[in-house]
This record gives C-alpha cells, structure tokens and sequence, in this order.
C-alpha cells in the first residue's frame, strides 16, 4: 500500500526547550516561596549580575556552575 512508518525517540534539546517556554506562557506562573517582590526590587535600577540577583533573594543557592575553562 506504500505505507510509511517513523519511529521518533526524542526531541533535540533546543526543540524541546523552545515548545516547553512556548507551554509555560499558557498557564499563569506562581510564586509559591514569594520572592517575585524581592527579585524585582533588585532590578529596579537596572540589570545586576546574575549572582547579586541571588543574593538578593533571601534564600542561598543550592547549585552553581563552574566556568569551564579552554
């Protein structure tokens, strides 16, 4: 009959990434631990580092990444 099957595994990351933001925007966000007021207050003046931003959360980090050197 000239049928054609497929077999798909998995999206590439970046596909997957961009549909999941894509979803994200359907639904409103919560702010379940309440720090959107705090994030915002930082920024206020303008961009900082993305580490400040964490510092000014009230809550420390619970990972990081390493710079990865050439």
């Amino acid at each position: 009959m000239g049928w054609r099957y497929a077999l798909v595994t998995a999206w590439w990351p970046n596909v997957q990434a961009s549909l999941d933001m894509l979803s994200s925007q359907r639904r409103p966000l919560a702010d379940p631990l309440e720090v959107q007021s705090e994030l915002l207050a930082a920024v206020s003046l303008g961009p900082v580092p993305f580490g400040e931003l964490t510092l000014a959360s009230g809550f420390p980090p619970v990972a990081r990444v390493d710079r990865v050197k050439d």
